[in-house]
């Protein structure tokens, strides 16, 4: 599912026309951003977690020429799974595709 997608399936169930469900899905996203990006975690009852979570810096090896470069630090978003996507994920076990 993409942003289009979504828009979408919600403007079927608001009474509300499209570009308002879109302006109201961007600043859903918006915000989210906005609070991680203060490192902040940011916690939706049911859904999960998503918070900022970083890579310290290491030593790694180039697999062309097999030299050692140094990787520098990085940061993530990392996602929890809540309770009510964990149950519907598990209920629908089997129609999930294995990779």
């Amino acid at each position: 599912m993409n942003k289009k997608v979504l828009i979408d399936k919600v403007t079927e169930y608001v009474d509300l026309k499209k570009s308002e469900v879109k302006q109201v899905v961007e600043l859903v996203f918006e915000e989210i951003t906005k609070e991680l990006a203060k490192q902040k975690e940011v916690s939706i009852v049911g859904f999960g977690t998503f918070e900022v979570r970083g890579k310290p810096a290491r030593l790694g090896t180039n697999p062309i020429t097999h030299k050692h470069i140094q990787v520098p630090e990085s940061v993530y978003i990392g996602f929890k799974m809540g309770h009510g996507l964990k149950s519907e994920l598990r209920s629908n076990r089997a129609k999930i595709r294995k990779v």
